[in-house]
């Protein structure tokens, strides 16, 4: 009985902890993305890159 207390207890805190590291890895990518998306804009509507280059690095930056 105490072992599967005790097997509960350590994947409640195994689930706590990989929520905290996926939303913590979320974090970084949110702030991340919109930046290079403005960037890519920036360098389209300067000229500097065609759109077929455009789409493709936006696609990359997305997934």
């Amino acid at each position: 009985m105490m072992i599967g207390i005790i097997l509960v207890t350590l994947m409640i805190v195994y689930f706590i902890y990989k929520t905290n590291q996926s939303r913590s890895y979320n974090m970084a990518y949110e702030k991340i993305t919109p930046k290079a998306i403005e960037i890519l804009n920036e360098r389209f509507a300067n000229g500097e890159i065609d759109e077929e280059e455009y789409r493709l690095k936006k696609s990359q930056i997305l997934n």
